[in-house]
C-alpha cells in the first residue's frame, strides 16, 4: 500500500479474503473480520492519495485437500459443508452452507455499506462448481446450485445498497443458464464480475460463457455493457501461466474497449511470465492507460455518487 500511496493512477486495491478471515470458528462471530476490514480501510484512507477497497470473497481453496482448515471456519468443516475435487469447495448446492454464507454477507453489508471507501465486493470466487474433469459430488444438483446462487445474489442485492456488489460469473451449466443468470443479477441490482479476463487473441478457454452473454453474443440476449457495472480481474494465470500468455496491452484493450469494464483489477505479478508481464511494467503501463468507462452504469437508476 505504501508503494502506491501517492500514485493517482491507482484508485484502489483488491484483496481476496478467505471465509476463515471474516468469521470465527463459532457461527456468527465476525468480530475479528470486522476489525481486519476496518484496519484495511483505515490504512487505505490514510494514504497520501486515499485508495478504495474491493474485497473478493475466496470461497474456493484452490489445489487444497479438504478440510483446508486455513480457509474455512471450523463450524463449516465440522458440518460437512465441503467437497473435494481438484480443490476444496463449498457445497453451495445445499441450503445450510448457503444460508450461513448469506448471513456473513448480510453482516458485512450492515457494517460496511455506509463506508465510502468500501468500493465493491465479489460475492463468490467464481460460479463454476470446479469439477474440472473430476467426479461430480454424488448429491450435486445443478438446479439447486443455480437456485442457491440466486439466493446469494438476491440477498446481497438487498443488503448492499451503496456498494458495488458483483457476481463473479464465468461458467454455470449451459450457455442459457448463464444468460438467465446474467438477467437475474441485473434484476437484483447486482453487477458482473469474473475471476479471469481472457481475450481470445492470447488466452485459452476464451470466450467464457459469461463474456458471450455479457457482450450480447448468445442470440437474442441483451448487450449488458454500460448497464451493469463490470469489475474484471487480470491475474497471473493470463500473464504467462496456464490460462494465457497475454501482454498488458492485450488485456487492457479487451477489458477497457471490448468488455468496457467499470473497474479493472491488476494482480501484482512478481513471478510469472516475462518482465513485460510483471509489476514494474504493468505499473508503467497503467500510468498512461486508465479505465475510460466512467459513466454511471444504467442499472443504478438513482445515479452514482462520486465519493
Amino acid at each position: 500500500y505504501d508503494e502506491i500511496a501517492d500514485n493517482a493512477n491507482i484508485e484502489g486495491v483488491s484483496y481476496a479474503f478467505r471465509w476463515s478471515m471474516l468469521e470465527g470458528d463459532t457461527r456468527g462471530d465476525y468480530s475479528a473480520g470486522f476489525a481486519l476490514l476496518h484496519a484495511e480501510l483505515d490504512k487505505l484512507e490514510s494514504l497520501a492519495i486515499p485508495k478504495r477497497l474491493i474485497i473478493r470473497m475466496n470461497t474456493i481453496a484452490y489445489g487444497k485437500t479438504c478440510p483446508a482448515k486455513t480457509h474455512f471456519p471450523s463450524y463449516v468443516i465440522n458440518n460437512g459443508w465441503l467437497f473435494e475435487t481438484s480443490s476444496c469447495i463449498i457445497k453451495f448446492w445445499e441450503a445450510a452452507p448457503t444460508e450461513a454464507y448469506i448471513d456473513l454477507l448480510n453482516a458485512y453489508a450492515a457494517e460496511f455499506d455506509d463506508e465510502p471507501y468500501f468500493e465493491g465486493i465479489y460475492l463468490i470466487r467464481e460460479t463454476a462448481p470446479g469439477w474440472q474433469g473430476r467426479p461430480v459430488a454424488p448429491d450435486f444438483s445443478p438446479s439447486a446450485y443455480i437456485s442457491n446462487m440466486e439466493r446469494i445474489v438476491a440477498a446481497a442485492g438487498a443488503a448492499f445498497e451503496k456498494t458495488n456488489a458483483v457476481q463473479s460469473l464465468n461458467y454455470l451449466g449451459t450457455q442459457n443458464d448463464v444468460n438467465e443468470h446474467m438477467a437475474y443479477i441485473f434484476s437484483r441490482g447486482v453487477g458482473h464480475g469474473a475471476p479471469d479476463l481472457l481475450p481470445e487473441k492470447c488466452a485459452d478457454r476464451a470466450p467464457v460463457q459469461s463474456d458471450i452473454s455479457y457482450l450480447g453474443l448468445s442470440g437474442g440476449v441483451e448487450d449488458w455493457r454500460g448497464t451493469l457495472p463490470s469489475i474484471r480481474s487480470i491475474e497471473v494465470t493470463q500473464m504467462g501461466l496456464n490460462l494465457g500468455d497475454c501482454t498488458p496491452s492485450q488485456l487492457y484493450d479487451y477489458g477497457n474497449h471490448t468488455i468496457k469494464a467499470s473497474h479493472i483489477l491488476w494482480q501484482r505479478n512478481t513471478f510469472a511470465g516475462t518482465a513485460a508481464q510483471q509489476w514494474p511494467a504493468i505499473l508503467k503501463f497503467i500510468q498512461t492507460n486508465p479505465v475510460t468507462n466512467t459513466a454511471c452504469p444504467k442499472m443504478y437508476t438513482q445515479g452514482c455518487e462520486s465519493r
